[in-house]
């Protein structure tokens, strides 16, 4: 297991943003079994290995559990995962397509890859060019709805998406990337947007312009577009 003074600035970082994303949206309780996607991107790699460095020293104890499909990835990068994964006592799990979690697979929670920006964008594009008002019920926040249930039990069945990269932004999960995996950057592919849409990708490059140009005007602009989102003051609620 690493040690703080093992890891890179970057990471250490990015690990406290999980920390702060995990406590204020509840994404977390004792025993959960987390399963990571690994779809080939630098982001969910960053995830779970987030995720398997946090095991070390936060209070809350939960298992991480890795699927991979087949044939993604080279076989030294293949090999890397299956070292890195018996090393941290992870669960691993390899797929012929990641199109749906088993309940063999032991797990009630899936942690998605998704970083501050691509919720932002997300925001953004359901609003400016969907029509639609920002509605994440799998994410406000997982841990709520089973508590007001008094489901004491873990929930294999329908497994609760959480977001532990939602405080991250992209350049710091890319400059974690560099300083953590140098070997292997060259390995991802690139992420899609989170709509399903294939016309998202030129939906989502122009979202991206529209916040350069309102950046220009307020630097902060992106955490106030997640704050009226997230953090909704309950007096303006009817």
């Amino acid at each position: 297991m690493r040690k703080r003074q093992q890891i890179s600035h970057e990471m250490f970082s990015a690990s406290k943003r999980v920390g702060s994303a995990v406590k204020d949206f509840a994404m977390m309780r004792e025993n959960d079994r987390i399963l990571v996607e690994l779809d080939g991107t630098a982001d969910a790699w960053c995830c779970l290995d987030l995720l398997v460095y946090r095991q070390t020293f936060v209070p809350v104890k939960y298992a991480v559990i890795a699927v991979v499909p087949e044939n993604i990835f080279p076989a030294a990068f293949l090999s890397y995962i299956q070292e890195f994964c018996k090393i941290h006592q992870v669960t691993l799990h390899i797929v012929k397509e990641l199109s749906f979690v088993p309940p063999a697979f032991k797990c009630n929670k899936i942690a998605k890859s998704d970083n501050f920006d691509d919720i932002i964008e997300r925001i953004m594009q359901m609003m400016f060019l969907e029509g639609k008002l920002f509605n994440w019920g799998d994410m406000i926040p997982g841990d709520m709805i089973l508590n007001s249930n008094n489901q004491t039990e873990l929930s294999f069945a329908s497994p609760v998406l959480i977001y532990p990269l939602a405080y991250i932004e992209r350049d710091l999960l890319q400059s974690m990337v560099q300083h953590e995996y140098p070997l292997w950057q060259n390995m991802f592919f690139p992420k899609k947007p989170m709509s399903s849409d294939p016309s998202s990708f030129n939906q989502i490059s122009a979202v991206r312009d529209m916040i350069n140009q309102l950046k220009k005007i307020n630097p902060g602009v992106k955490k106030n577009i997640f704050n009226c989102v997230f953090k909704i003051n309950s007096e303006y609620l009817v």
